[in-house]
């Protein structure tokens, strides 16, 4: 006898559309899936914190608190804050799917692109992916590096959210300084810095014997592709374009580097 998937496994589905509750409820019920249903968010983020789900599927329109609220919320709340959620929503702009990654969602599906098999494959994923990391990965040490206010406080609070422990330098002098003295298990860092700029505080890092193995990953402003390859050459272990990159993609990269 084949044995279900979700057997063991809790969703909670926070939707306030009755009927599209009882569709995916339907659905996950039928893989063996305990199924848990919140009608708007502040109900749901009570079933949350009362039955800690292994998954969310947070919806993003409303009553009482939206999806986005519901987000804030969880991810600051120590007792829930690592609980996995995913958005499922009719809302499918670009920019959209970008403030529901960066306010800490561990992935956002849009409702007319899925039928509820895919749905159930996406949900899978997400959950195999987070069983992977939760064994795995146990609040790594972070270094980041980053002079712009609000965008360092972005990926601090998305960091530290994600369980991880960090440290922060405003120029590349510091944080090589920092990343000399103290251990880390990866660092985060900028190239466009004051004091001393990424490439110059990569090279010096990656001619530092400590340093030399430590995964780093640099933020650029740049498009151009020699420029690009250069980061690369002084000793980048990632390097992604600042605007394409959301806080919960370089969680996700950061756990599978130092898994």
């Amino acid at each position: 006898m084949t044995t279900k998937p979700g057997v063991g496994k809790k969703i909670l589905i926070i939707e306030d559309e009755s009927f599209l509750a009882e569709m995916y409820n339907t659905k996950f019920n039928e893989l063996g899936y305990l199924v848990l249903v919140g009608h708007d968010g502040r109900e749901g983020m009570e079933i949350m914190k009362r039955e800690k789900p292994d998954l969310t599927l947070l919806d993003i329109i409303m009553p009482e608190l939206d999806g986005y609220e519901v987000l804030k919320i969880v991810r600051k709340d120590p007792q829930i804050k690592e609980l996995l959620i995913v958005i499922l929503s009719n809302l499918g702009q670009e920019e959209e799917i970008a403030k529901g990654m960066q306010l800490g969602a561990d992935d956002y599906l849009v409702k007319s692109d899925l039928t509820p098999s895919q749905l159930v494959e996406k949900i899978e994923a997400v959950l195999a992916r987070g069983s992977y990391k939760h064994e795995t990965v146990r609040e790594p040490h972070i270094l980041l590096v980053e002079d712009m206010a609000d965008v360092m406080e972005l990926y601090r609070t998305r960091f530290e959210a994600a369980g991880f422990t960090v440290e922060v330098a405003e120029n590349g002098a510091w944080g090589l300084k920092l990343a000399q003295t103290k251990p880390f298990d990866i660092v985060v860092m900028d190239i466009a810095m004051p004091a001393m700029d990424g490439i110059e505080a990569l090279k010096t890092m990656r001619a530092t014997p400590k340093l030399q193995t430590i995964p780093i990953i640099v933020f650029s402003n740049t498009v151009e592709q020699d420029e690009l390859e250069g980061v690369k050459k002084a000793g980048a272990t990632e390097v992604y374009l600042k605007a394409r990159v959301t806080p919960t993609q370089v969680v996700n990269r950061i756990r599978e580097l130092i898994a």
